[in-house]
Protein backbone atom coordinates (compact mmCIF):
# COMPACT_ATOMS: atom_id res chain seq x y z
CA UNK A 1 0.00 0.00 0.00
CA UNK A 2 2.81 2.35 0.38
CA UNK A 3 4.05 2.15 -2.84
CA UNK A 4 1.21 2.12 -4.39
CA UNK A 5 0.75 5.22 -2.74
CA UNK A 6 3.77 6.50 -4.06
CA UNK A 7 3.19 5.70 -7.43
CA UNK A 8 -0.25 7.41 -8.01
CA UNK A 9 1.32 10.73 -5.70
CA UNK A 10 4.05 10.27 -8.70
CA UNK A 11 1.65 10.31 -11.63
CA UNK A 12 -0.47 13.02 -10.19
CA UNK A 13 2.12 14.97 -9.76
CA UNK A 14 3.31 14.32 -12.85
CA UNK A 15 0.20 15.65 -14.05
CA UNK A 16 -0.17 18.47 -12.31
CA UNK A 17 2.79 20.24 -13.47
CA UNK A 18 1.13 20.82 -16.77
CA UNK A 19 -1.24 23.53 -14.93
CA UNK A 20 -0.23 26.86 -15.80
CA UNK A 21 -0.11 28.11 -12.14
CA UNK A 22 0.67 27.95 -8.77
CA UNK A 23 -1.77 24.65 -8.30
CA UNK A 24 0.55 23.09 -10.55
CA UNK A 25 2.53 22.33 -6.78
CA UNK A 26 -0.57 23.54 -4.19
CA UNK A 27 -2.85 20.69 -5.85
CA UNK A 28 -0.60 17.59 -5.24
CA UNK A 29 -0.01 18.98 -1.17
CA UNK A 30 -3.79 19.75 -1.46
CA UNK A 31 -4.41 16.18 -1.84
CA UNK A 32 -2.04 14.98 0.22
CA UNK A 33 -4.22 16.09 3.06
CA UNK A 34 -6.88 14.09 2.52
CA UNK A 35 -5.52 10.83 3.39
CA UNK A 36 -3.63 12.14 6.12
CA UNK A 37 -6.88 13.62 8.06
CA UNK A 38 -8.35 9.95 7.31
CA UNK A 39 -5.36 8.85 9.12
CA UNK A 40 -5.29 10.53 11.57
CA UNK A 41 -8.95 10.43 12.31
CA UNK A 42 -8.79 7.02 12.00
CA UNK A 43 -6.08 6.21 14.75
CA UNK A 44 -8.45 7.55 17.24
CA UNK A 45 -10.55 4.12 16.50
CA UNK A 46 -7.66 1.81 16.56
CA UNK A 47 -8.09 -0.58 19.60
CA UNK A 48 -5.15 -1.10 21.69
CA UNK A 49 -3.00 -4.26 21.02
CA UNK A 50 -4.26 -7.36 22.69
CA UNK A 51 -0.35 -8.44 23.26
CA UNK A 52 -0.07 -4.98 25.21
CA UNK A 53 -3.40 -5.28 26.97
CA UNK A 54 -2.21 -9.00 28.41
CA UNK A 55 1.51 -7.19 28.87
CA UNK A 56 -0.44 -4.86 31.57
CA UNK A 57 -2.75 -7.13 33.33
CA UNK A 58 -5.95 -6.51 31.56
CA UNK A 59 -6.70 -9.68 30.31
CA UNK A 60 -10.63 -9.14 29.73
CA UNK A 61 -9.48 -5.91 27.36
CA UNK A 62 -7.49 -8.17 25.55
CA UNK A 63 -9.90 -10.77 24.50
CA UNK A 64 -12.62 -8.32 24.16
CA UNK A 65 -9.72 -6.46 21.14
CA UNK A 66 -9.03 -10.03 20.09
CA UNK A 67 -12.15 -11.10 19.58
CA UNK A 68 -13.16 -7.55 17.28
CA UNK A 69 -9.69 -7.66 15.53
CA UNK A 70 -10.93 -11.36 14.28
CA UNK A 71 -14.70 -10.66 13.78
CA UNK A 72 -15.21 -13.48 16.01
CA UNK A 73 -16.89 -14.00 19.42
CA UNK A 74 -15.11 -14.28 22.09
CA UNK A 75 -15.95 -17.76 22.87
CA UNK A 76 -14.85 -18.92 19.34
CA UNK A 77 -12.09 -22.01 19.64
CA UNK A 78 -9.86 -19.77 17.29
CA UNK A 79 -9.89 -16.89 19.36
CA UNK A 80 -9.61 -18.81 22.68
CA UNK A 81 -5.96 -20.39 21.19
CA UNK A 82 -4.74 -17.07 20.18
CA UNK A 83 -5.84 -15.78 23.10
CA UNK A 84 -3.94 -17.84 25.27
CA UNK A 85 -0.88 -18.11 23.66
CA UNK A 86 -0.81 -14.70 23.69
CA UNK A 87 -0.99 -15.15 27.44
CA UNK A 88 1.65 -17.85 27.55
CA UNK A 89 3.94 -15.90 25.82
CA UNK A 90 3.86 -12.51 28.16
CA UNK A 91 3.67 -14.86 30.96
CA UNK A 92 7.37 -16.63 29.37
CA UNK A 93 8.82 -12.92 28.76
CA UNK A 94 7.65 -11.78 32.57
CA UNK A 95 9.48 -14.99 33.90
CA UNK A 96 12.20 -14.22 31.74
CA UNK A 97 12.46 -10.50 32.89
CA UNK A 98 11.99 -11.98 36.81
CA UNK A 99 15.00 -14.23 36.28
CA UNK A 100 17.10 -11.77 34.73
CA UNK A 101 16.01 -8.83 37.21
CA UNK A 102 14.96 -9.96 40.09
CA UNK A 103 15.55 -7.07 42.28
CA UNK A 104 13.39 -4.48 39.92
CA UNK A 105 10.06 -6.45 40.13
CA UNK A 106 8.30 -4.62 43.02
CA UNK A 107 6.09 -2.76 40.69
CA UNK A 108 7.37 0.86 41.96
CA UNK A 109 7.86 3.14 38.62
CA UNK A 110 11.28 4.07 39.25
CA UNK A 111 11.32 -0.08 38.28
CA UNK A 112 9.48 0.10 35.49
CA UNK A 113 11.57 2.65 34.51
CA UNK A 114 14.41 0.49 34.99
CA UNK A 115 13.42 -2.37 34.01
CA UNK A 116 12.35 -1.17 30.43
CA UNK A 117 16.39 -0.23 30.12
CA UNK A 118 17.66 -3.26 31.16
CA UNK A 119 15.33 -4.92 28.84
CA UNK A 120 16.99 -3.23 26.10
CA UNK A 121 20.28 -3.75 27.34
CA UNK A 122 19.41 -7.28 26.83
CA UNK A 123 19.72 -6.97 23.66
CA UNK A 124 23.62 -6.46 23.33
CA UNK A 125 24.20 -9.12 26.16
CA UNK A 126 25.42 -13.00 25.31
CA UNK A 127 23.41 -14.52 23.66
CA UNK A 128 21.45 -12.06 22.11
CA UNK A 129 23.51 -9.52 20.47
CA UNK A 130 24.37 -11.49 17.60
CA UNK A 131 20.74 -11.37 16.57
CA UNK A 132 20.54 -7.75 17.82
CA UNK A 133 23.38 -6.96 15.00
CA UNK A 134 21.81 -9.07 12.54
CA UNK A 135 18.16 -6.59 12.86
CA UNK A 136 20.41 -3.68 13.09
CA UNK A 137 22.80 -3.96 10.02
CA UNK A 138 19.88 -5.37 8.18
CA UNK A 139 17.69 -2.67 8.98
CA UNK A 140 20.90 0.28 8.00
CA UNK A 141 22.23 -1.62 5.07
CA UNK A 142 18.62 -1.46 3.49
CA UNK A 143 18.48 2.31 3.94
CA UNK A 144 22.38 2.69 2.88
CA UNK A 145 22.15 0.95 -0.04
CA UNK A 146 20.40 4.18 -1.71
CA UNK A 147 16.80 3.60 -1.56
CA UNK A 148 15.86 7.33 -1.00
CA UNK A 149 18.69 8.77 -3.14
CA UNK A 150 17.41 6.78 -5.89
CA UNK A 151 13.54 7.81 -5.61
CA UNK A 152 14.65 11.70 -4.52
CA UNK A 153 16.68 11.78 -7.62
CA UNK A 154 15.76 9.84 -9.93
CA UNK A 155 15.00 12.22 -13.03
CA UNK A 156 18.59 13.29 -12.16
CA UNK A 157 20.23 9.94 -12.38
CA UNK A 158 18.55 9.17 -15.71
CA UNK A 159 20.12 12.54 -17.32
CA UNK A 160 23.44 10.88 -16.82
CA UNK A 161 21.98 8.54 -19.16
CA UNK A 162 21.09 11.06 -21.91
CA UNK A 163 17.34 11.41 -21.54
CA UNK A 164 15.54 14.32 -22.15
CA UNK A 165 13.75 16.28 -19.62
CA UNK A 166 10.24 14.78 -20.46
CA UNK A 167 11.38 11.46 -20.51
CA UNK A 168 13.37 11.52 -16.96
CA UNK A 169 10.48 12.25 -15.79
CA UNK A 170 8.60 9.63 -17.38
CA UNK A 171 11.18 6.98 -16.47
CA UNK A 172 11.22 8.14 -12.64
CA UNK A 173 7.12 7.05 -12.62
CA UNK A 174 8.64 3.86 -14.37
CA UNK A 175 10.81 3.14 -11.70
CA UNK A 176 7.94 4.00 -9.13
CA UNK A 177 5.87 0.89 -10.68
CA UNK A 178 8.79 -0.96 -11.08
CA UNK A 179 9.18 -0.41 -6.69
CA UNK A 180 5.47 -1.07 -6.77
CA UNK A 181 6.21 -4.99 -8.59
CA UNK A 182 9.24 -5.69 -6.57
CA UNK A 183 6.91 -5.43 -3.61
CA UNK A 184 4.09 -7.02 -4.54
CA UNK A 185 6.13 -10.21 -5.47
CA UNK A 186 7.25 -10.73 -2.27
CA UNK A 187 4.08 -11.57 -1.25
CA UNK A 188 4.36 -15.02 -2.69
CA UNK A 189 8.16 -15.47 -2.92
CA UNK A 190 8.58 -15.55 0.32
CA UNK A 191 6.73 -18.29 1.48
CA UNK A 192 7.74 -20.33 -1.69
CA UNK A 193 11.66 -19.41 -1.70
CA UNK A 194 12.65 -18.59 1.87
CA UNK A 195 13.80 -15.28 3.01
CA UNK A 196 17.56 -15.45 3.41
CA UNK A 197 17.60 -16.85 -0.32
CA UNK A 198 15.87 -13.73 -1.75
CA UNK A 199 18.31 -11.06 0.18
CA UNK A 200 20.93 -13.20 -0.92
CA UNK A 201 19.67 -12.71 -4.31
CA UNK A 202 18.94 -9.61 -4.12
CA UNK A 203 22.24 -8.64 -2.91
CA UNK A 204 23.65 -9.94 -5.66
CA UNK A 205 21.34 -8.11 -8.38
CA UNK A 206 21.78 -5.12 -7.06
CA UNK A 207 25.59 -5.30 -6.74
CA UNK A 208 25.75 -6.55 -10.71
CA UNK A 209 23.26 -3.72 -11.72
CA UNK A 210 25.41 -1.16 -10.11
CA UNK A 211 28.51 -2.01 -11.77
CA UNK A 212 27.38 -1.94 -14.74
CA UNK A 213 25.65 0.84 -14.49
CA UNK A 214 29.25 2.06 -13.69
CA UNK A 215 30.94 0.69 -16.74
CA UNK A 216 28.33 1.82 -19.26
CA UNK A 217 28.59 5.47 -17.55
CA UNK A 218 31.73 5.81 -17.17
CA UNK A 219 32.49 4.89 -20.75
CA UNK A 220 29.92 6.31 -22.69
CA UNK A 221 28.82 9.56 -20.87
CA UNK A 222 30.77 11.67 -22.66
CA UNK A 223 28.34 11.20 -25.94
CA UNK A 224 24.77 9.24 -25.60
CA UNK A 225 23.87 10.42 -28.72
CA UNK A 226 25.87 8.72 -30.79
CA UNK A 227 25.47 5.53 -27.97
CA UNK A 228 21.72 5.44 -27.72
CA UNK A 229 21.42 1.71 -27.20
CA UNK A 230 24.26 2.17 -24.07
CA UNK A 231 22.36 4.70 -22.32
CA UNK A 232 18.99 2.39 -22.50
CA UNK A 233 21.02 -0.16 -21.18
CA UNK A 234 21.70 1.81 -18.04
CA UNK A 235 17.62 2.57 -17.48
CA UNK A 236 17.42 -0.86 -17.85
CA UNK A 237 19.80 -1.75 -15.31
CA UNK A 238 18.68 0.71 -13.18
CA UNK A 239 14.90 -0.35 -13.03
CA UNK A 240 16.57 -4.32 -12.53
CA UNK A 241 18.52 -2.36 -9.11
CA UNK A 242 14.77 -0.99 -8.04
CA UNK A 243 13.28 -3.95 -8.51
CA UNK A 244 15.84 -6.01 -6.70
CA UNK A 245 16.57 -3.49 -4.36
CA UNK A 246 12.22 -3.51 -2.84
CA UNK A 247 13.19 -7.66 -2.71
CA UNK A 248 16.24 -6.89 -0.59
CA UNK A 249 13.71 -4.52 1.50
CA UNK A 250 10.94 -6.48 1.99
CA UNK A 251 12.84 -9.43 2.93
CA UNK A 252 15.15 -7.35 5.45
CA UNK A 253 12.13 -6.24 7.46
CA UNK A 254 10.85 -9.57 7.10
CA UNK A 255 13.84 -10.58 9.15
Amino acid sequence: MLKLGQVIAFWITYGTQYIPSQWAWRLPFLLQIIPGVVLGVGILFLPFSPRWLASKGRDKEALSNLAKLRSLPETDQRVQLEYFDILAEVALHQEISAERHPHLQDGSKGSRLKLEISAWGDCFKSGCWRRTHVGIGIMFFQQFVGINALIYYSPTLFGTMGLDHNMQLIMSGVLNITQLIGVTSSIWTMDKFGRRPLLIGGSIMMFLSHVIIAILVGKFSYDWPGHRPEGWASVAMLLVYMARLFKFTKMGSSY
